[in-house]
């Protein structure tokens, strides 16, 4: 049987006859396509053990050479593998620290973008209008003004053809403030429906004392409070409230009056 040459010279390339091995295979094995039978199962056996013999031979070559090549590939991949994850975990580490500065610049540009439309006192929410882009890098402080002081001026003429349509439909103060109350939390929507169903005295009234009732829910949640009355039945202190003991009586009567209903 051929050896096998299997070795790397020095310039760490690959010297092998394993292809040709490999082609003059059926050549070599041919010598060993016999019938065996009592007369020569001896030197049946003896090729065998030859076969076995060189099978291990080329099984062993194959392993040393592995263990010489892979040995310290596999040792310098794991210490490659090792340098990446590191690399890798810093780059990940300095990626979060730039998106948290970014989070912050947003943030603090969204309380000063906040500011800014509080200061132009519209009674309409930032929340209702602010617009995500305001946020980006190319948005300059002077362009997100601009485009809020035009918002507001909208806003306003807005407000001013619904409160135009109110009154021209005969709709009181009380019924006007409900409506400017709505175009305040959401100023886009159309209040058009809205206008026509207060002009229905029954439902301009159940809107009035809907809102008184959310009113007295939200400042006597439980029960009225008590109040301290001085000599002369005027209110000592509560809320800085000014009124008699019988305007307050009046008062409570009427509130009571309206949860009932």
């Amino acid at each position: 049987m051929e050896e096998l040459t299997l070795y790397n010279d020095d310039h760490g390339r690959l010297i092998t006859n394993a292809g040709t091995v490999r082609e003059h295979l059926p050549e070599l094995l041919r010598r060993f396509d016999y019938i065996i039978d009592d007369d020569n199962v001896k030197m049946a056996k003896a090729d065998r053990a030859m076969l076995n013999k060189f099978v291990k031979g080329l099984s062993e070559q194959r392993q040393k050479y592995e263990k010489q090549t892979y040995d310290p590939w596999l040792k310098a991949k794991a210490e490659i593998m090792e340098i990446e994850k590191a690399v890798k975990a810093k780059a990940k580490e300095m990626g979060a620290e730039i998106n948290g500065l970014d989070d912050r610049r947003k943030e603090q540009k969204a309380e000063e973008n906040k500011a800014y439309w509080e200061s132009l006192k519209t009674d309409i929410s930032y929340e209702e209008i602010a617009d995500p882009s305001w946020l980006n890098k190319s948005e300059t402080t002077k362009s997100v003004h601009e485009q809020m002081d035009a918002l507001r001026e909208q806003f306003n003429r807005q407000w001013r053809l619904i409160a135009y349509e109110a009154k021209d439909a005969g709709l009181p103060e009380h019924a006007i403030r409900y409506l400017q109350k709505k175009f305040n939390a959401d100023p886009k929507q159309d209040l058009t429906e809205e206008i026509r169903f207060l002009s229905d005295e029954e439902a301009r009234q159940a809107v009035e004392i809907k809102a008184i009732k959310e009113a007295m829910d939200e400042a006597f949640p439980d029960e009225l409070p008590d109040i301290d009355f001085n000599e002369e039945g005027e209110i000592e202190t509560w809320h800085q409230l000014k009124c008699t003991e019988a305007e307050w009586k009046a008062v409570t009567e009427y509130l009571e009056d309206l949860r009932k209903r």
